[in-house]
């Protein structure tokens, strides 16, 4: 209940993004550092669906989807923010890092499949 109040009452997105949900942290346990990882994906592992369900972690996780923050090239510890977000020019968003984005990957891979069942039916309707 705490965790998902701080999501929610907090109205800087940028913060909450960058430094609450996405940000990467590891734990020692018996003096060994555990794998790091941030808040969304130990929420969606321990199935919190009161974090899950928060606004603001619903919108994190729209913001991931849509390409509007992705992971930094250099350190993938962090997230940057896309930097052409309100651009209305249709070009701007064809950006090799907006390509990352799990919507853009999913468009991608859908694309692939209805090409090669296109193929693959032409060719074996040709055939003997």
């Amino acid at each position: 209940m705490i965790a998902k109040a701080i999501i929610e009452t907090d109205e800087d997105h940028d913060y909450v993004f960058q430094e609450i949900l996405l940000k990467r942290y590891s734990i020692l346990r018996n003096g060994k550092e555990s794998t790091p990882s941030n808040v969304i994906e130990k929420a969606i592992d321990l199935h919190a669906t009161r974090i899950i369900g928060s606004s603001g972690f619903q919108k994190c996780i729209q913001w991931l989807w849509r390409g509007w923050i992705a992971q930094d090239l250099n350190d993938p510890m962090q997230f940057t923010p896309y930097k052409n977000m309100a651009d209305k020019n249709f070009w701007v968003h064809f950006d090799h890092d907006r390509i990352r984005a799990p919507r853009y990957q999913n468009m991608f891979q859908v694309l692939i499949s209805v090409l090669y069942l296109t193929l693959y039916t032409i060719s074996i309707n040709t055939g003997m």
